[in-house]
């Protein structure tokens, strides 16, 4: 799939000084994969040196692993230099933390690290990437011998209210519909490449529900998130936004709230 990386800076950037009051879902993904990380280093005999944080955001997940490995470096990388602002300030401008600007992408294609790490993770990112699967190949790379990636990203069960909505809106309207937002991996699709890549494997998947007052309620929050960005290049009108709404209150709504789902996977890949 292609992903415009432009648009996805401009829209982080923008929300960099909202994030932290509305990522709850990406704060707990966070906190998930530093229990998964501490669970897997407990019995090693050396705590890892080298850490990298690839689209570290407002630098939670980066303070995490500080507050689990306070002799670590690490090295924390993101696309919008505001969110790298706002890290900075979270994280106390701490002297083993280096922040750096970039397309992990286009890092891994165009050139080896110049150090491995003994950690790789990253929290609520690949979606983003344009090639999730070859660039999880390319980190491989990244990695010292028995070092670990631990990744946690979104499944194709994200958000289906909303996208159920959406496609009985356009049967409704006699148009086509076109999947708003992105495109997901499967645990077995993640599975099938990521077991031929590294020696040990582990998958978990957990649905994670968020309730709002309205359905504006929820897409406004996703914005705030920065979150926004679609695939579709279909112009969205008024009648068919309305509609699906209607549909989601009408086929979602419980007493005082309306449900958005998310579809959490944590992989751990030892190599």
């Amino acid at each position: 799939m292609f992903i415009d990386k432009q648009t996805v800076e401009r829209h982080f950037s923008k929300s960099a000084h909202l994030y932290d009051g509305v990522n709850h879902v990406q704060r707990k993904m966070a906190h998930r994969l530093v229990q998964l990380l501490d669970e897997k280093r407990r019995d090693a005999k050396d705590e890892p040196r080298a850490i990298l944080d690839i689209g570290c955001g407002t630098g939670w997940l980066t303070r995490e692993c500080l507050k689990s490995f306070p002799q670590a470096t690490i090295d924390a990388v993101d696309l919008s230099k505001q969110m790298l602002e706002v890290a900075e300030k979270n994280v106390s401008f701490h002297p083993n933390v280096q922040f750096i600007q970039g397309d992990i992408e286009k890092m891994v294609r165009e050139k080896p690290s110049a150090k491995t790490y003994d950690v790789i993770v990253a929290n609520a990112v690949f979606q983003w990437l344009d090639k999730p699967t070859e660039t999880v190949a390319q980190l491989r790379s990244w990695l010292k011998p028995t070092g670990l990636l631990l990744f946690s990203t979104f499944g194709p069960d994200t958000f289906y209210e909303l996208h159920d909505s959406f496609l009985l809106a356009a049967k409704q309207l006699g148009i086509i519909d076109e999947r708003r937002g992105l495109d997901y991996l499967s645990k077995s699709e993640w599975k099938r490449t990521l077991e031929r890549l590294f020696a040990e494997l582990t998958i978990h998947e957990e649905k994670a529900i968020e309730s709002y007052s309205t359905v504006e309620q929820f897409l406004h929050t996703v914005k705030k998130m920065g979150a926004t960005y679609s695939q579709s290049s279909r112009p969205l009108s008024k009648r068919y936004y309305q509609l699906m709404k209607e549909i989601y209150e009408q086929r979602y709504r419980t007493e005082d709230s309306i449900p958005a789902t998310y579809d959490c996977l944590y992989v751990l890949c030892q190599a």
